[in-house]
């Protein structure tokens, strides 16, 4: 399996167990954005290969950072919001799920607050690939919504400019119609670039650890007693 392939099944493992214990922990701390949704605050990332999960009401997000300028950049520069609609009802002929959007566009060393609105019964993510491991555990963002509803998340992008692949890592959905990539706008104040698909990214590249097969290994059970 390539180094992607195995990142999305640990942290789709990792997510789907957290959510299988959500119910049971206490409500994460999280501040109401005035928008609807729920933007988790998250430590300032420490740059090892642990993902920084934070559960939240209705889902969680993984390695959300509001205020450290990931890479290259060397502060923030601004700003974006964006809203992601994903559910049944926008899914092209012959798909079964999809979302409102073809692409994210956004400029360099932006934060970028991303609100997830799920319009289906079963969970949907937007994850992105990609990002500086040196800020972004693994190289990801992610927002999962487990029920209809909302969640509301931030994260600070590159200062590469380029497509960075973002999708729904559950198991089938990209297949079956998510896929919404993330353009980082170039820069004309930077000779940074990053050509599509060349699967860099910089900081060094973690190690996966045990936890991750470990939840990788319970997920496949659970799927298999389901069959």
């Amino acid at each position: 399996m390539t180094r992607r392939a195995l990142t999305v099944a640990a942290v789709a493992a990792l997510v789907v167990s957290g959510s299988l214990v959500a119910s049971a922990l206490p409500p994460a701390t999280a501040a109401s954005t005035g928008d609807g949704g729920r933007y988790a605050h998250h430590p300032t990332p420490d740059g090892d290969a642990t993902l920084e999960t934070t559960l939240v009401e209705n889902g969680s997000v993984v390695n959300a950072n509001s205020d450290t300028a990931p890479g290259a950049c060397e502060t923030i520069r601004g700003e974006r919001r964006v809203t992601i609609e994903a559910g049944r009802q926008y899914a092209d002929a012959g798909e079964a799920f999809g979302y409102d959007l073809d692409r994210i566009t956004a400029p360099p060393c932006t934060r970028l607050v991303v609100t997830v609105v799920n319009h289906d019964d079963v969970r949907h993510q937007w994850m992105v690939h990609d990002l500086p491991t040196s800020t972004y555990p693994m190289g990801m963002f992610t927002i999962e919504v487990a029920d209809a509803g909302s969640v509301t998340a931030a994260f600070v992008t590159p200062a590469a400019g380029g497509e960075y692949a973002g999708h729904c890592s559950l198991p089938q959905h990209e297949q079956k119609g998510m896929r919404l990539p993330l353009v980082v706008t170039a820069d004309s104040g930077t000779e940074t670039t990053r050509p599509p698909g060349d699967g860099s990214s910089s900081g060094d590249v973690p190690g996966f650890g045990l936890l991750p097969s470990v939840a990788a290994a319970a997920v496949a059970a659970l799927l298999v007693a389901r069959r």
